[in-house]
């Protein structure tokens, strides 16, 4: 058995794809591949989750199935333990904002069980690890437009990622908005 640490980049692995498409004259005949071993590389983890973090964008469903794969992640507790609510957050903008009143600021509106003070504004929502316990699980839920079923996309202001505007559809997101929060 040779050395790999003595060893870069070499061919390794015979691949082929399941699809035929590396055959001769497929659209992947000759592509380069680089294979990860996650039971025996310990680093093969690092890059894993990185490609996973690289893609989650654009391709959130394999990011979930990479993540899946990762060391830790896949051991977190699901849904066999039970949770509770202990605290949440709306991000519920002040509509009557800024100098004249008539602007729309985003704000979190935190609620915690148990918070004699029901409720509290604040600028960023900070979460810091050390306040939870292990398997601690934080899930954020965005409104659909209800016309077509699209998340809202946010648009660049000013360096700024502001959620004014229509939806693509003309679904009026502002309209909905102020009927929420006013």
């Amino acid at each position: 058995m040779s050395d790999d640490k003595t060893k870069g980049l070499y061919g390794k692995f015979r691949i082929e794809r399941v699809d035929g498409s590396s055959a001769p004259g497929g659209k992947h005949e000759g592509c380069d591949y680089f294979v990860l071993d996650l039971t025996h590389d310990p680093v093969a983890s690092a890059a894993l989750r990185a490609y996973a973090d690289a893609c989650r964008a654009e391709y959130p469903l394999l990011a979930a199935d990479l993540d899946a794969k990762l060391p830790g992640v896949s051991e977190v507790p699901t849904s066999d333990t039970e949770r509770t609510d202990t605290m949440w957050a709306t991000m519920e903008p002040d509509v009557y904002g800024g100098d004249t009143h008539d602007q729309i600021v985003p704000r979190w509106r935190i609620y915690a069980d148990g918070d004699k003070d029901a409720d509290h504004e604040t600028g960023p929502l900070e979460l810091l690890p050390s306040r939870f316990p292990p398997g601690t699980k934080v899930t954020v839920e965005e409104p659909v437009c209800p016309d077509c079923g699209a998340l809202r996309e946010p648009h660049w202001q000013d360096n700024e990622q502001t959620y004014g505007g229509p939806c693509d559809c003309g679904f009026d997101w502002d309209g909905w908005v102020l009927d929420q929060f006013s």
